[in-house]
């Protein structure tokens, strides 16, 4: 499976629009297609300390994942970002966020 930059963004704002702080992904028996990438990319912005699963299937973001959100949140900003190359995106986020959330949205997307 790829991944997809979108996605991951739309993930990271879905989550912190939850009025109970919590997603949550049906189990991967029943999922559709699209549960299922967004159960996979979940599990790489876990791997960055953005999100973490608090049971199965239940998702919530983290301090660092409130700062990511903050820093992706403006679409425009965005647009920015996923034009540039790496280093510009970097050197874009680390007038953003904390130095921590550039680090993990840096690996994440790719551009670290």
């Amino acid at each position: 499976m790829k991944r997809e930059r979108d996605r991951i963004r739309n993930l990271l704002l879905r989550l912190e629009g939850e009025p109970q702080g919590f997603l949550i992904v049906a189990g991967l028996l029943n999922a559709s297609d699209e549960e299922r990438a967004d159960e996979y990319h979940l599990k790489l912005m876990a791997d960055e300390g953005l999100v973490v699963e608090t049971d199965e299937a239940v998702w919530r973001l983290t301090a660092l994942g409130h700062d990511a959100v903050e820093a992706l949140e403006v679409n425009a900003f965005w647009e920015k970002l996923k034009s540039a190359g790496p280093k510009e995106a970097y050197e874009l986020l680390k007038g953003a966020t904390s130095s921590l959330a550039v680090t993990a949205i840096s690996k994440l997307m790719g551009w670290g």
